[in-house]
């Protein structure tokens, strides 16, 4: 809830003068297609625009979702997969706030 929260609010900030939000107005973190390459996800002026701190939680995301979805979900064979042991790889979904359930949908 309070990242629907600061989003609304960064559009507010961000379109003032806007009535509709079009998928144009949204970050690329919003955008992010499964099918897209890492290169599409990450241009180069919107991952230059962040700090390192934020530019590598945004990276470890995409990272580790895509690696979850490939699994269908199973943390033993993504932690092998991502050479991280079972139990950090638990405290990195919750920390960088990756939805589980998401993670259980493979991808195409």
């Amino acid at each position: 809830m309070r990242q629907l929260k600061n989003f609304v609010e960064w559009l507010l900030m961000t379109y003032p003068d806007e009535k509709e939000v079009t998928a144009n107005m949204l970050p690329t973190e919003f955008k992010f297609d499964q099918k897209a390459s890492v290169s599409e996800v990450f241009d180069k002026e919107w991952i230059l625009s962040l700090e390192l701190k934020e530019a590598r939680e945004k990276f470890e995301k995409v990272y580790l979702t895509l690696h979850m979805k490939r699994f269908n979900g199973n943390i033993s064979k993504t932690s092998k997969s991502v050479g991280m042991d079972r139990t950090a790889l638990h405290r990195k979904i919750r920390q960088l706030g990756i939805a589980f359930a998401s993670l259980t949908e493979p991808l195409e």
